[in-house]
This record gives structure tokens, C-alpha cells and sequence, in this order.
């Protein structure tokens, strides 16, 4: 038996090379849920963590998860958030097992407001009450998005989810529409962004 939360090409490769003659039962693609208000910014890289700050600044939240591609990208937002007096933290595969887990320990337990992380904390964790899940750039596979905006909304509560759209990521960012069966609201930028 073969298990696998997503089936991108790659493991789909994987699985057809390994297997001989096998059937293959797929359940039903998840959306996000109901009560996630999703929005999505067209953004340049450099302006980013400047707008991050920003949202999050005009917010008034205690839990926010913000998903990031690269463990560089992580290090460097957890900087800037910092210097923009925003108590955020990083977890990245460079920590340690403990350290992980002392990072969301003080997470779930609301020490810190801000998570900082790479796609290692998008499956398999249970904290209640993620009032926003900021996607720092377009996941690479459409369900990747549908599992790191289901971290906020959980047991029929609400929460928000704005993703980062560069101009590179426009076709990626489709194709995440096309899987969830509708398009996501696309705000202008704050003022004092130039539109990308």
C-alpha cells in the first residue's frame, strides 16, 4: 500500500515506477473551508515583507501562520517582522527536532503572535483559533494551498487567508482557482504600494 496526502507528478512518478498494476482510489479533493475569507495581493518580491508588516499591523490578531517556499525566505521575514516590532518567529528543517518543538509549544500557547514557517508546519498540526494564514508566495502544488489555509477556520470557526501573488506566479495562482472551482478576491495593494 502507498499513502500520500497529495499526488503531484513527481509522486505519481514515484508510485507508477514502484507499483506493479495498481488500482488507485482517490477521495475527494478538499476546499478551503466555508468560513475562510481568501484574498490574494499581486505583489512584488522586494515589497513583500513591507506589506506583510503592514497587514499585520492594521490587524488585531493574536495567531498568524505565515507559509514561505524557502527556509532563506523565512529567516530573512522573521528579521524584518522583527525590526517592524512584530514578535514573530521562524520554524525551518535548520532547527533542531526540540527547538521545533519548543517553537510551537510557545506558539500554540500564544507567547509569540507570528509563525514564520516553511511548508513543515502545513499538515499534522492541531492549533485552534489561527486567525490569519498569510501565504508568503504560491505554493508550488495547488492542494499545498488548500492544506496551509485549512490551519485557520477549523471546526466551523472563521479566519482569513491572503496569499502574495508576484507577477511570475500569476499561472500557478490559476491553477489554484481552477482546483478550489471559484476565483479569490484580488484587493488593490495598501497605499503607498505601487501596484505590481
Amino acid at each position: 500500500l502507498m499513502f500520500s496526502a497529495t499526488m503531484p507528478p513527481k509522486i505519481r512518478q514515484l508510485a507508477s515506477a514502484i507499483l506493479t498494476n495498481p488500482v488507485e482510489i482517490n477521495i475527494a479533493i478538499s476546499k478551503p473551508a466555508e468560513g475562510v475569507r481568501q484574498t490574494a495581493y499581486m505583489a512584488y518580491d522586494e515589497q513583500k515583507n513591507k506589506l506583510i508588516a503592514t497587514i499585520l499591523k492594521s490587524k488585531d490578531l493574536d495567531s498568524v501562520i505565515i507559509f514561505a517556499s524557502t527556509k532563506s525566505t523565512v529567516k530573512t521575514l522573521v528579521q524584518d517582522l522583527r525590526r517592524a516590532k512584530i514578535d514573530a518567529r521562524a520554524i525551518h528543517s535548520d532547527l533542531e527536532q526540540c527547538d521545533r518543538e519548543a517553537v510551537m509549544l510557545d506558539f500554540r500557547n500564544r507567547k509569540f503572535s507570528v509563525l514564520v514557517a516553511t511548508d513543515i508546519v502545513s499538515r499534522g498540526i492541531d492549533i485552534d483559533n489561527i486567525g490569519l494564514v498569510m501565504n508568503y508566495d504560491v505554493p508550488r502544488d495547488p492542494e499545498d494551498y488548500v492544506h496551509r489555509v485549512g490551519r485557520t477556520a477549523r471546526a466551523k470557526s472563521t479566519g482569513e487567508a491572503i496569499t502574495l501573488i508576484n507577477p511570475k506566479d500569476v499561472q500557478r495562482f490559476a491553477k489554484i482557482e481552477k482546483l478550489i472551482g471559484y476565483e479569490i478576491e484580488k484587493p488593490a495593494l495598501p497605499e503607498g504600494f505601487d501596484a505590481a
